[in-house]
């Protein structure tokens, strides 16, 4: 193991940099394409995962530059410091990974387009001041309920690049998104429950503080994991869905690490994004590389 470790060293700044820069959480998005495919039976869309990992891809670091907010740096100092030497590279490449959406969607046209561009408004939407100089970021308790249903828009793109007809598959596993997704979007109100709390930031995370919102996110978590082994057993998805546990089971092992408030709680929080991209990808190997 030791000699694992020390062959993969190098490779830890360049990983490093793709999980601040969102590349590996937008690669979650494709995921979740991928598993809704796999899922619901049909092709897989190749097309529309790549438009879900530019839309991730642009919507994640418009946020990341427009917020210049000091909680932001003191939380993830790091990405902070990476976005503002890289600001210009980033930028360009934000501008790019739009293009591809909007071509996308001019492309394909009808509900594929709608659905392509739902999660790039819904993003701007949250991060930009429209209500009056206010963000919907900035409503309190919205963040945990907004955020999870923005994701769930992939699973929506993905079923209206199929068939368009969601069934009982996809309907479980976009609840089944919303639950991940949920847990999340809580841990980063949790990290940054000090500074939400100094500055009157209103979240779920400071209503419950810390030693509660653990323990409701470890009820949350497990309730998820029955409730999913539950519609496997009575056959509302396929019986190879219950191998989303199993990077789920990997992502609670991170919350445990990161609990124990390692000596980088940054980049803990920032490897939850593979649980996402883990989806699609024992999906497509249960499948045999197809569904």
């Amino acid at each position: 193991m030791h000699r694992v470790t020390k062959a993969l060293a190098p490779l830890y700044p360049f990983v490093r940099v793709l999980l601040s820069l969102n590349v590996v959480l937008a690669l979650g998005a494709a995921s979740l394409v991928v598993a809704t495919a796999v899922i619901g039976g049909q092709p897989i869309p190749w097309l529309a995962a790549a438009a879900a990992w530019a839309s991730v891809f642009a919507v994640y670091n418009f946020d990341r530059l427009a917020d210049r907010t000091p909680a932001d740096g003191e939380t993830s100092p790091r990405r902070r410091a990476l976005l503002q030497r890289r600001a210009r590279i980033v930028a360009t490449a934000l501008a790019a990974a739009a293009g591809f959406v909007v071509a996308v969607c001019l492309a394909m046209r009808g509900a594929y387009a709608l659905w392509t561009l739902a999660f790039p408004i819904a993003g701007v939407a949250y991060v930009l001041p429209l209500l009056g100089g206010r963000r919907l970021k900035d409503i309190p308790y919205l963040k945990s309920v907004y955020v999870p249903a923005c994701w769930c828009l992939f699973v929506a793109q993905a079923v209206a690049a199929g068939d368009g007809v969601w069934t009982t598959s996809t309907l479980a596993f976009a609840g089944f998104t919303f639950a991940r997704i949920f847990v999340s979007a809580y841990l980063g109100d949790l990290r940054d429950l000090e500074q939400d709390a100094t500055t009157g930031v209103r979240t779920l995370a400071v209503a419950l503080g810390r030693e509660r919102s653990v323990r409701f996110l470890y009820a949350w978590q497990a309730l998820t994991a029955v409730a999913w082994l539950g519609v496997v057993a009575l056959g509302g998805v396929p019986a190879a869905a219950v191998l989303l546990l199993v990077p789920s089971a990997l992502a609670v092992v991170g919350f445990r690490v990161w609990l124990s408030r390692p000596a980088d709680p940054e980049l803990v929080l920032e490897l939850y994004d593979f649980e996402l991209v883990g989806f699609g990808v024992i999906l497509l190997l249960a499948a045999g590389g197809s569904p």
